[in-house]
């Protein structure tokens, strides 16, 4: 079967189908029930991010290329505000590395 990104999307929600099942066994585990409670939000997360950037991807064009957009300049951001609060000075290349995808 040729890797093409419907299959990829597919793949993804399976496997997140698949995790939801384990949750859903594990869960009648009276040993792992208190865990697999605390960690549904996780997956919950999980499947919304997952679920996010595979329609992105199966979307492509202008919505893949946002997207990807958006997420360097949330990269750029964060790395800047981490080393603004150590103190350090950003290395000279940052700006125009978290700028790399606007070129392409």
């Amino acid at each position: 079967m040729p890797l093409s990104v419907t299959t990829l999307a597919v793949a993804c929600l399976v496997l997140l189908a698949a995790g939801y099942l384990a949750f859903f066994l594990l869960e009648r585990s009276p040993k792992m029930a208190p865990v697999i409670k605390d960690v549904w939000p996780v997956l919950h997360v999980e499947t919304l991010i997952v679920g996010t950037v595979a329609l992105c991807f199966w979307l492509g064009g202008w919505v893949l290329a946002m997207a990807l957009t958006l997420h360097a300049l949330r990269v750029g951001f964060e790395a800047a505000s981490v080393t603004a609060r150590r103190g350090l000075a950003l290395p000279p290349l940052a700006l125009p590395l978290a700028l790399l995808p606007l070129a392409l």
